[in-house]
């Protein structure tokens, strides 16, 4: 009897653990298919797939007739259970032993399509560290079921899917690429100081590319794949910035499984101290020269460390602190070779400007022994400095100067900075230097060799700002060196947005020290040549209000039909709910809205226009301020 029972006993567990309960579409189909049979009763169909699929939980069976009593319908009844059960079941799996999870995948996945018992199956999928290839290649097949994946289980479809991983970080890298291109858009339009570099990394969509890479190592690394492809395709600097910033990103999270085996991430980490800092000193440049040389035996990481140094950021520290040591080399007249701190640097730079060759021909060799920078252009560059620095001590003396006396640029400088990066970004930086000093005979003698169209933004930048604050100084910058930057630098420009806004925001905030005849002709030449971005374009707005600013600030100086110029270009940038009447600074000069609102010059007491040709100085007024 005893083994009767027992028997008996083991074959309803059997049976149990057999039932299979048919949910979503399993139970649709059989539905249809039964029904669909013209022998059968439907009432006896239903009533027997009832009694098949109906709950079987022994503990709730008492509480069905009491329930039903109560008018409770058994589906708001079922919901509820679920709904526990579902709770409950979460909890358990969080804890389950990593040897149970592929039995429970198998037992859950059937019903992942089913809303109310999804979260069971996401968790499992969650939990499991290594997901089999059936159910990858299943999610992978059908967008519903990859959508709802979390990342940690995309991540394990994406290792055996690459085309499906390219095509989701395809569009996050142009989504980087754009955030960074308006955000520095911005940064340049309004003149703030650039973000550290640990704000920059908070961008979403770089830490939109940290989730998707995680933890994964394989993942990480084809991403660097995506991002040299497109450099290489587009020669665009911020994928370079996005290498560095990607790994630097990861470490902010200490993701140690992928940082610390990067062989870029000790170099990265240096380059982001010294762009912190703003300064590159002799310790540091050793360091990074260091690693540098550990790579250069055909070492593919070669070319991912030229691409750290190329980020915008990095460069732009490397050559103010570059021109910086060059400068005080010349000072104690010696030679730029043999100064350490800059043969580092140059390496550096040199290396950065090399590391697009190399990735694309896999050719991962940069020869520092040539040195033609260290060797050719820095001597001449050199030269060139000190004969600038004799003339105007001479000029300062009262010194009169014959043309013979003035010596002439050496004719190999051009190509030089046609042909290398790396010598263009010295010469930048010297004429950076050269408005500082008022020169405007050597910056008339040295704007014709510099291809403007190739001058970083932040050189740019820097010219702007010189000229905008010296020209508000107590010793103010001489009027026709800014007049020549805006017609031999920032007019070829101005076929950009960023160009045009540059340069009528520069003539606007210049109008101290420059004549009325030059203002004119540049009013005149950006309101007919500069480019008109569309409404919804970034730098609209900014230069909406530059030419609203330059409306009252230039308007006793300028003619009628100049004035209508600037009054149509702000018609045009004009928003749809703007005040077409309304010109900012009215308040300030006496209330009213019209152009050339702002109070008379001195200089004509009748007109306040100045002479025709004459440069006005902050003399006439009170300390370069505002003449309101």
């Amino acid at each position: 009897f005893k083994q009767t029972t027992k028997m008996a006993t083991n074959t309803r567990r059997a049976r149990k653990r057999q039932r299979t309960v048919l949910l979503g579409d399993a139970g649709r189909s059989y539905l249809l298919q039964a029904l669909g049979d013209r022998s059968a009763q439907p009432i006896d169909v239903i009533n027997q797939f009832q009694r098949d699929n109906a709950l079987a939980q022994p503990s709730c069976l008492p509480a069905l007739p009491l329930l039903d009593l109560q008018l409770v319908p058994r589906h708001k009844l079922h919901l509820s259970l679920t709904e526990h059960l579902r709770s409950s079941l979460m909890e358990k799996i969080q804890k389950v032993a990593p040897d149970k999870l592929d039995a429970l995948l198998e037992s859950t996945f059937p019903y992942l399509q089913i809303e109310q018992l999804q979260p069971v199956a996401l968790a499992v999928l969650s939990r499991h560290p290594s997901i089999p290839p059936q159910y990858l290649n299943k999610l992978s097949q059908d967008a519903t079921l990859y959508e709802l994946c979390p990342v940690q289980v995309r991540q394990q479809i994406w290792l055996c899917n690459p085309k499906l991983f390219r095509k989701t970080v395809d569009p996050l890298l142009q989504a980087y690429i754009e955030s960074v291109s308006n955000a520095d858009l911005k940064v340049f339009l309004s003149g703030a100081a650039a973000p550290p570099p640990r704000q920059r990394r908070q961008l979403p969509q770089l830490q939109a590319l940290v989730d998707v890479v995680g933890t994964k190592l394989p993942l990480y690394n084809k991403v660097l794949e995506f991002v040299r492809a497109h450099f290489v395709k587009s020669d665009d600097e911020r994928y370079c910035m996005l290498r560095a910033e990607l790994l630097m990103a990861l470490h902010d999270r200490e993701v140690a499984d992928i940082y610390a085996v990067d062989p870029c991430h000790e170099f990265a980490w240096c380059l982001a101290a010294c762009m912190r800092d703003n300064s590159v000193d002799l310790k540091r440049a050793r360091e990074l020269e260091m690693v540098l040389h550990r790579h250069t035996s055909g070492s593919p990481v070669l070319g991912d460390l030229g691409m750290i140094v190329r980020d915008p950021h990095a460069s732009s520290v490397l050559f103010a602190c570059a021109f910086k040591v060059l400068d005080a080399v010349v000072k104690r007249r010696s030679l730029p070779t043999d100064d350490e701190h800059l043969r580092c640097i140059v390496h550096l730079l040199e290396a950065a400007e090399a590391a697009r060759t190399m990735i694309s021909n896999q050719h991962f060799v940069c020869d520092f022994e040539r040195q033609d920078v260290l060797n050719v252009f820095l001597p001449v560059l050199a030269s060139v400095m000190v004969d600038d620095a004799m003339l105007r001590s001479k000029r300062a003396a009262g010194v009169t100067l014959a043309a013979d006396d003035v010596p002439v640029l050496p004719s190999s400088l051009g190509p030089q900075l046609q042909g290398s990066t790396v010598c263009l970004g010295f010469a930048a930086s010297y004429l950076v230097h050269l408005v500082a000093e008022g020169d405007s005979a050597a910056v008339a003698k040295f704007v014709p060799a510099i291809p403007v169209e190739r001058l970083p933004e932040p050189i740019l930048h820097a010219l702007s700002s010189g000229i905008k604050t010296s020209a508000k100084a107590a010793v103010p910058l001489p009027g026709d060196v800014a007049a020549l930057v805006l017609s031999r630098v920032f007019q070829p420009l101005c076929s950009t947005p960023q160009g045009h806004h540059r340069y009528i925001d520069t003539v606007t905030q210049a109008r101290y020290i420059l004549s009325d005849e030059t203002i004119q002709e540049c009013v005149r030449f950006v309101c007919e040549h500069g480019a008109m971005p569309d409404q919804d374009h970034v730098a609209t707005p900014f230069l909406y209000g530059a030419y609203r600013r330059a409306r009252v600030k230039l308007g006793r100086r300028l003619t009628d039909d100049a004035r209508q110029l600037l009054a149509d270009c702000v018609a045009t940038l004009a928003p749809e709910d703007a005040d077409p009447t309304h010109v900012p600074g009215s308040a300030r000069s006496g209330g009213s809205s019209l152009p050339g609102s702002e109070r008379s010059f001195p200089g004509s007491p009748m007109t306040g226009l100045l002479t025709p040709g004459s440069v006005v100085s902050p003399e006439h007024g009170s300390s370069g301020k505002e003449w309101d």
